[in-house]
C-alpha cells in the first residue's frame, strides 16, 4: 500500500489501510486497489469489476442452488 500511495500521476490518496486504498490521479481517474489471498482471488476479481447487476445476478443463482 505505501508504494501504491508513491506511484507517480496520483493527486491524493484519501484512503488506504492494510488491504485497500483508493486514489485519484492527477487527469481525474478513480482508482482502487485491493489485495486479496489467491484462495479469494476469483471471488474478488468477478465482485469488484462486474456490474451490479451481474453481480446480483450470481448472488442470486448461488443462494438458490445453496
Amino acid at each position: 500500500m505505501d508504494q501504491f500511495g508513491r506511484l507517480p500521476g496520483l493527486a491524493a490518496v484519501p484512503m488506504r489501510g492494510p488491504t485497500t486504498a483508493a486514489a485519484s490521479t492527477t487527469g481525474g481517474v478513480h482508482v482502487e486497489l485491493r489485495v486479496v489471498g489467491p484462495d479469494s482471488s476469483g471471488a474478488a476479481l468477478v465482485a469488484f469489476t462486474g456490474s451490479k447487476a451481474h453481480n446480483i445476478h450470481l448472488r442470486r443463482l448461488a443462494r438458490a442452488q445453496g
